[in-house]
């Protein structure tokens, strides 16, 4: 997970997005969740890497997010006031009418 959080800093937007849909499909398990809140930085870097124009990169890092919002500890770190996403970032994303960011469940 440090591996992927570190190419999740790279300038390339394709291994950006390999590090973030990895993110993604790992974030379904329980543990992941809880190893994404003790390393602090993949958090805050999903949330920064949803500034993206690119909506392939922004759709993982949602995908990712809701994951992590399945558990209450979670869902306080991502709108976490200190570091979390930030209403001004979430707003337009919420009122997309993009199909390709919207998430199903």
């Amino acid at each position: 997970l440090q591996t992927l959080s570190f190419l999740m800093k790279k300038e390339q937007d394709d291994i950006v997005l390999q590090a973030c849909l990895a993110l993604s499909f790992l974030s379904r398990t329980k543990f992941i969740r809880k190893v994404f809140r003790v390393i602090k930085t993949i958090i805050p870097q999903l949330i920064v890497l949803l500034a993206s124009p690119k909506v392939a990169i922004q759709l993982p890092c949602i995908t990712s997010l809701f994951h992590v919002c399945e558990d209450p500890e979670g869902a306080e770190e991502v709108i976490n006031l200190e570091n979390g996403a930030k209403p001004a970032l979430l707003i337009p994303l919420m009122q997309s009418s993009d199909y390709d960011i919207q998430v199903y469940t």
